[in-house]
């Protein structure tokens, strides 16, 4: 089953903050998610209401994440 407002795919991070994760389901507004800590694949479930997708996250201009040249999106500039 798919929330209205992420499914399958969407790259989140938590609203607090910490790693961004991938979507694996959704169902009854819990969203299971899987994401690496230190190289290891790490699985936990959130609120939906707790999550940020990815595309929010750069339009809130969030601080690059480590390893990237502009906030949060690998290779870009600020030509």
């Amino acid at each position: 089953m798919e929330n209205e407002y992420t499914c399958a795919g969407d790259i989140v991070m938590l609203r607090s903050g910490g790693p961004w994760m991938t979507v694996e389901e959704t169902e009854d507004g819990e969203v299971h998610c899987s994401y690496f800590v230190e190289g290891h694949l790490e699985h936990a479930t959130f609120r939906e209401e707790a999550l940020l997708r990815l595309y929010e996250a750069e339009a809130a201009e969030e601080p690059a994440e480590v390893g990237t040249d502009g906030p949060g999106r690998p290779g870009a500039t600020d030509d």
